[in-house]
């Protein structure tokens, strides 16, 4: 079963590449699976049209 949360604040950055930094110290995050904003967009619109907010 999948649990949807709030997004939240994890820190703030000076620039794009302290930001990525942030992102793997505090979430482990991995650099090279980063995708950019078109695919991230496109996948997030499929999920929707899904129904997968309410139902996934």
């Amino acid at each position: 079963m999948r649990y949807l949360v709030e997004p939240f604040i994890i820190g703030t950055a000076e620039d794009p590449h302290g930001a990525l930094v942030l992102a793997e110290e505090c979430t482990g995050a991995v650099r090279g699976r980063w995708v950019n904003q078109g695919v991230v967009q496109g996948e997030y619109r499929d999920f929707v049209r899904a129904g997968c907010l309410i139902s996934c």
